[in-house]
């Protein structure tokens, strides 16, 4: 069976030799242009599946566009760095398949470009299945996991036993839980052990990150001549998914107009793309994702109730990871494994006192927090073992400042009221954290382990977003 043909475009040599080898890893062609006349020259003579382009400006749209012009049905893919992400939006308002904004992990790569072959139909041609196991091994069924969750706790145990009853039902399901529990790798093992879905497609979309005029165009797809722009037809994200399964994440963020027609495609398995009349079906198992108390949404008239209680059938609570520290030293041991491994280190493992500071932390960006903070390690490390040197000041000061910050009668404080207990070390945390990167909320959520959104809402409802804009 041929490979699928992949182009890099326009990379400098260290990122390209980077992509390279990822993607020859797991099965592909790869072939690359160092200028956008040598792609368009290259484009002209071979076919490609997928088009990965570099941008780095606005005026890189026009290269996107000659791209396309050029691909004969391959979907072009673009990377972005924050200061390009409006040059990305305006990329997929003229035919790009998506963008990725820098950083970008290896498996985001792999998962979009998957997705853009299926939109190709060159799915028989993508990565083999073997190669692919390799890929999803670091998700599902690798040490101490199950299915694609690692812990032993109580709760995680109870969550196994979910999966094993729903997955092969088509309940719609709502993943709940604060930003960094493991939504996303649970919304994947539901999907793997579906026997019936598992071999189709699993399509992500991140609601929060879709800017408003393109969400519906991206959901729904549209037809060529629908909107300035729009110079060809483009399936959605629920026509790549038919048969498989979509993951809408942090559905909570969906505009009140789309809340209603996802309603529809719930209730109807039907949507008309935008600028169309026709109506197309589509069989597809919704999972969705929120950090948020979506039924306080719905009392304050910000989310549709009847839609509420459509993606409610099926409702599991992601539990924090100060909740589940049992689990810690697990999740470490397979984040080390990992990291050593990509970045081709012999790392043995973590000193017990690097497990001890681990344990005192109490982790406000859960898994992902810990995630960057063992890549960070595992990246700086010299000695071969993980120690206190290796994390950041923010892990190891935490013990000390925690006991200077509650030496007063911290219940008096707060009146005997648990909840306020507990948030105020959140609050005191991630003003910590923003004050050491200058008061930079980009930096400060990278750090903290989650998104931009999420460190707003957490701004907001501590009331110092305000202070925090003024710095």
């Amino acid at each position: 069976m041929d490979k699928s043909k992949i182009l890099l475009v326009n990379f400098d040599k260290l990122v390209q030799k980077s992509l390279y080898e990822l993607l020859c890893r797991y099965g592909y062609a790869v072939d690359s242009a160092n200028s956008t006349e040598e792609a368009l020259s290259l484009l002209s003579e071979t076919s490609f599946h997928v088009v990965l382009a570099d941008i780095n400006g606005s005026q890189d749209t026009v290269v996107v566009k000659k791209l396309k012009e050029k691909t004969n049905g391959a979907e072009v893919v673009v990377l972005a760095s924050y200061g390009s992400l409006e040059a990305g939006v305006a990329s997929m308002k003229i035919g790009a398949f998506d963008y990725l904004v820098r950083p970008v992990k290896d498996d985001k790569i792999l998962s979009t470009i998957e997705q853009a072959l299926t939109n190709t139909g060159a799915e028989d041609n993508k990565v083999t299945e073997k190669n692919k196991d390799v890929w999803t091994s670091k998700f599902f069924n690798k040490g101490n996991t199950h299915y694609g969750l690692i812990g032993n706790a109580k709760e995680v145990q109870e969550i196994y036993t979910i999966i094993e009853r729903i997955a092969n039902t088509k309940a719609t399901i709502l993943i709940q839980g604060e930003s960094g529990t493991g939504k996303r790798v649970l919304a994947h093992a539901i999907h793997k052990n579906d026997s019936k879905r598992r071999h189709k497609p699993f399509i992500e979309v991140s609601c929060g990150a879709l800017p408003r005029e393109i969400i519906e165009s991206e959901l729904f797809g549209h037809v060529k001549g629908a909107f300035t722009g729009a110079i060809n037809d483009r399936k959605g994200r629920f026509e790549l998914a038919n048969g498989g399964t979509i993951l809408l994440d942090d559905i909570d963020t969906l505009p009140m107009e789309l809340q209603v027609k996802l309603l529809r495609v719930l209730q109807q398995k039907e949507f008309e793309r935008v600028g169309d009349h026709k109506t197309m079906k589509v069989d597809v198992r919704i999972i969705a994702t929120t950090n948020q108390d979506i039924q306080k949404l719905v009392t304050e008239k910000k989310f549709r109730e009847d839609l509420f209680y459509r993606i409610n059938i099926i409702s599991i609570v992601m539990q924090p990871l100060r909740e589940r520290k049992e689990d810690l030293p697990l999740l470490a041991d397979h984040f080390v494994e990992l990291y050593a491994r990509e970045n081709h280190k012999n790392i043995k493992g973590v000193a017990k006192e690097v497990m001890e500071t681990l344990m005192r932390y109490n982790w406000p960006g859960n898994i992902r927090e810990l995630e960057n903070v063992i890549e960070r390690a595992v990246i700086l490390d010299i000695n071969n073992v993980i120690n206190n040197d290796d994390l950041p000041e923010v892990i190891t000061n935490h013990n000390a400042i925690s006991i200077s910050e509650t030496s007063g009668n911290i219940t008096e404080k707060f009146n005997n009221h648990l909840k306020e207990a507990l948030e105020e070390p959140e609050r005191v945390h991630i003003l910590r954290v923003l004050k050491e990167v200058g008061w930079n909320k980009k930096e400060a959520a990278k750090k903290l382990g989650v998104n931009r959104t999420t460190l707003y809402n957490k701004l907001r409802k501590y009331n110092v977003l305000s202070q925090v804009e003024a710095k």
